[in-house]
């Protein structure tokens, strides 16, 4: 049951209260003391720590209680009969119709007095403090003030009244009468039954918040820990030591700097991966609103895997070996809300340690989303380990990824993934046996060529594909087991023609990298950025990539055109007519057009530019724009 104690200001409070007391046994009394105001805010906070529910006080002893504490103050206050009975006492000593009468003290211990000229025939000048610093001095100060503003006698409590005594004026000391500290205990009560509900409903969440796996912790807007169950204590090594009052920021200070923006400033969900002394942890925050103002967060911890951290050796091996991701998702030059959208989802699937399935076109920077996922991983200190399936003979790829069956002992591309990230481009191609292998993986196990016994896996494992598994899948050349492990999460990549807002951003990107890399600095003029970006881009990113390559190598000016630009996309990736089998030097639907009104014209320049409304020149400069030949040999 809640626990009561009342520290009261006068020594005579004592005993009515004691005897009030007795009057309601449901609410237990742990003391009842006379307390100095310098010594209450220290007693106060002792009985805190005592198990101290509720505390029963006055005027200035209740705000410095309240200051001192975070537990509820039930506060005795002045009744209008109490102060209506001392001001007609008072009213009769001065022998005034109408006196004037200052009221001195603290205003939560005060009754309302707007009516005591109706009632009483006097005014009353209400000079009410904070509870200061020193309030001696500003309870000497108010008995000044008021005699200076004419007062013909004041009320308050021991202190006003001394003061009074001095300077000879007349005053009314403000008792602690009887009814008054029974209205406060009755008060008291029936916050003790709050207190008591609240109890049992805080003992019914604990129970179950400790019996459930996950870490849940609840902080307030700043951070602190308001309430930690058993599995949070676990998960974050409190090692008996309780969590609460502690602060976020400094326990995981990269969730906290992601939480200010995501859930205490757009009061959206998060999810998020980090590590907490070499042990993986998911965290998913999800803000607490109160009228529609976010006031604090719900935390979901999951344990993850323990991460191991990699000797110098291995990492130097990993680096040599190029294991090394080096694109964030920050780096991405992505706009369009569809995009952003994209982003935000990966975002969050990086941080869970299933395995991800990404599709696309050759090229649409599948291994550079890749990467991204890794950095934003709880695998992110660790190497990032990127296979192409497809450059390899079965045999080659089996001893690549599980290593040779006479060398035991050496590094295979599976061990160097270790508590990192394992990226296979290309998965259509694997044999039977290796999507059993894969498979295996997944599950946390695999076998190292010779040697005969299991070796537990602690990878993430990020796999893609150019083409729909599910014709393999029906033509049983891919696992249906695996097919089902991988589909669940699959993400898939928007080919460069479809993302065009990203083309732009990725040239400059690309040129200032090749331009870097060669010393050598080339701008595209306005002409070849509309081309480029109504160009069909057949190899994605690759081939934008090589063609940023090329026009820093080959360009001879500093400024490249939409002539050159067009020629060395077409000298990269030139289309077929497939009538004649020649190669199509222009990719644009009106230059399409053009060649067959010529065609259909036997060549003609004249009938072709009647045909089109348009003079001779005209349509001469439209051929050289798009590299057609006056005899049609394209």
């Amino acid at each position: 049951m809640a626990l009561a104690a009342a520290l009261v200001p006068y020594p005579e409070m004592c005993s009515s209260a004691r005897e009030i007391s007795r009057l309601f046994p449901s609410l237990p009394i742990l003391t009842i003391e006379h307390v100095e105001s310098d010594t209450v805010a220290v007693r106060a906070k002792e009985l805190e720590r005592d198990g101290c529910d509720i505390i029963i006080s006055r005027g200035l002893h209740a705000a410095l209680i309240k200051d001192a504490t975070h537990i509820p103050v039930v506060e005795i206050h002045v009744s209008m009969q109490d102060l209506g009975v001392l001001v007609l006492d008072i009213k009769k000593q001065l022998g005034k119709s109408s006196p004037r009468i200052a009221l001195i003290g603290f205003e939560n211990m005060m009754c309302d007095t707007s009516d005591f000229r109706r009632l009483f025939g006097v005014t009353v000048d209400r000079h009410m403090i904070n509870a200061t610093s020193d309030p001696y001095r500003a309870l000497v100060s108010a008995v000044h003030r008021a005699i200076s503003d004419g007062c013909d006698a004041v009320i308050g409590g021991r202190t006003v009244c001394r003061e009074a005594d001095n300077l000879g004026v007349c005053c009314g000391f403000i008792p602690g009468s009887y009814e008054s500290i029974r209205t406060a205990f009755e008060q008291a009560k029936h916050v003790a039954y709050a207190v008591d509900l609240e109890k049992k409903n805080n003992a019914e969440i604990q129970t179950m918040l400790d019996y459930t796996f996950n870490g849940i912790l609840q902080i307030d807007s700043s951070g602190t820990i308001q309430r930690a169950n058993a599995s949070a204590s676990v998960i974050l090594e409190s090692q008996g030591k309780t969590l609460l009052g502690d602060s976020i920021r400094q326990l995981l200070p990269e969730l906290y700097q992601e939480m200010c923006q995501t859930v205490f400033r757009e009061g959206e969900e998060l999810h998020f991966a980090t590590l907490f002394k070499q042990q993986e942890i998911t965290v998913h925050a999800a803000p607490i609103f109160v009228e529609d103002s976010v006031r604090g967060a719900i935390l979901t911890l999951h344990e993850g895997r323990r991460i191991m951290e990699m000797s110098s050796d291995l990492r130097y091996e990993q680096y040599l070996r190029g294991s090394l991701a080096r694109w964030q998702f920050d780096d991405l030059p992505v706009s369009s809300a569809e995009g952003k959208a994209v982003l935000k989802k990966m975002r969050r699937l990086a941080s869970l340690d299933t395995p991800l399935l990404l599709t696309g076109e050759p090229g649409s920077g599948k291994g550079i989303l890749a990467q991204c996922i890794h950095n934003e991983s709880p695998f992110r200190k660790n190497g990032f380990v990127a296979v192409d399936c497809l450059a390899y003979s079965h045999k080659q790829l089996d001893e690549l990824l599980f290593g040779r069956p006479d060398s035991p002992d050496a590094l295979c591309m599976v061990s160097l993934a270790q508590n990192g990230t394992l990226y296979l481009s290309n998965i259509e191609v694997l044999s039977e046996n290796l999507q059993y292998r894969l498979l295996r993986l997944i599950n946390g196990s695999y076998f190292h060529n010779g040697t005969g016994r299991p070796q537990k896996s602690s990878l993430r494992l990020i796999v893609s594909t150019r083409n729909d598994l599910m014709p393999l899948l029906q033509e049983r050349a891919f696992r249906e087991d695996l097919y089902y492990t991988l589909k669940p999460v699959e993400l898939p990549v928007l080919p460069l023609r479809e993302r065009k807002d990203e083309i732009l951003p990725w040239l400059r990107i690309s040129l200032k990298q090749w331009g870097t890399r060669y010393s050598r600095t080339v701008h595209l003029t306005k002409d070849a950025e509309s081309y480029l970006l109504d160009y069909s881009w057949p190899g994605n990113l690759s081939e934008l990539h090589n063609l940023c390559k090329q026009m820093v190598l080959l360009s001879e000016k500093r400024t490249v055109n939409d002539v050159l630009v067009r020629r060395m996309a077409e000298s990269l990736s030139p289309a077929v007519d497939p009538d004649s089998g020649q190669i199509i030097r222009y990719r644009e639907s009106g230059a399409e057009k053009l060649v067959e009104l010529l065609k259909k014209n036997r060549g003609s320049r004249q009938a072709t530019a009647e045909e089109l409304g348009i003079s001779t020149t005209t349509l001469w400069r439209r051929m050289k724009k798009y590299g057609i030949d006056r005899d049609l040999t394209f």
